[in-house]
């Protein structure tokens, strides 16, 4: 994977292609160990993990680092890096659930969101992807978990042996999350998708393909969800271009000494 990582700001985000990304996930199905952890980073949380030491070793310590935001590519371009395109979790669960509706045998555990939402992706599991079984759901507490409900989760997920867990806590619960546990799951994968939950089981609607082709996905979300995301439009994203500038004046004058 390090021919297809570029590092901003300390984390390693991929920077291959899809195809290139399911290749190596379909190597860490088949293989064996503590599991392999996926996350998602975009220019809010890569900003929230440079105050917030877990968050980040949460991203360290992940296996794909997927670029999903605008804000990523931006600051790819920035570094003269080569990161061409966002991938945002979305198009890894549907791309990989199209792979593995096709070959059959594999199965999902979903623990996050609501019952509604849970509710919905059920349905929409057993309609587009019916060749892979859904192992189990859980809508955990909105407030921390104890180790007492984590211990039961864990076992729960472990007794429905699942090829995939999508995680949906929101961040950076969800990464630290999986990151903390990953070595008690007995599972190739852990992937913390977040907003995944709802898009697909449809109770919040995705953004028009023309939109996130030209790479306006974060527009449609603004429109959407104005009161969750001017923040990370007009606060994360300056921040995140600042702090990335200062890296390449630092970098440039370690270069000049």
């Amino acid at each position: 994977m390090d021919d297809y990582n570029t590092n901003i700001l300390g984390v390693n985000v991929y920077s291959g292609s899809i195809e290139s990304l399911l290749a190596s996930i379909e190597l860490a199905l088949a293989g064996k160990g503590k599991a392999k952890v996926l996350t998602c980073i975009n220019a809010h949380s890569i900003v929230l993990a440079s105050r917030d030491k877990e968050f980040k070793d949460a991203f360290l310590n992940s296996d794909f680092v997927l670029p999903d935001g605008l804000g990523i590519i931006l600051s790819s371009a920035i570094l003269s890096k080569k990161i061409k395109r966002k991938i945002a979790g979305m198009d890894i669960f549907l791309a990989l659930s199209e792979k593995l509706n096709r070959e059959k045998g594999s199965s999902y555990f979903f623990l996050g969101s609501s019952e509604e939402t849970l509710r919905g992706i059920k349905e929409q599991i057993s309609k587009h992807f019916p060749n892979i079984r859904l192992a189990g759901m859980i809508s955990p507490p909105f407030r921390p978990m104890t180790p007492e409900e984590v211990k039961m989760i864990i076992e729960e997920i472990n007794n429905s042996h699942p090829t995939v867990l999508w995680v949906g806590l929101t961040a950076p619960k969800q990464e630290k999350w999986a990151v903390s546990n990953r070595n008690l799951l007995n599972l190739p994968l852990v992937a913390c998708v977040g907003g995944v939950f709802d898009y697909f089981s449809l109770v919040r609607r995705r953004a028009p393909k023309l939109l996130i082709t030209l790479g306006l996905e974060w527009f449609w979300r603004l429109m959407i969800e104005p009161g969750r995301m001017w923040k990370r439009t007009f606060i994360s994203v300056p921040r995140l271009i600042t702090l990335i500038f200062a890296e390449k004046v630092n970098n440039c004058i370690k270069r000049d000494e």
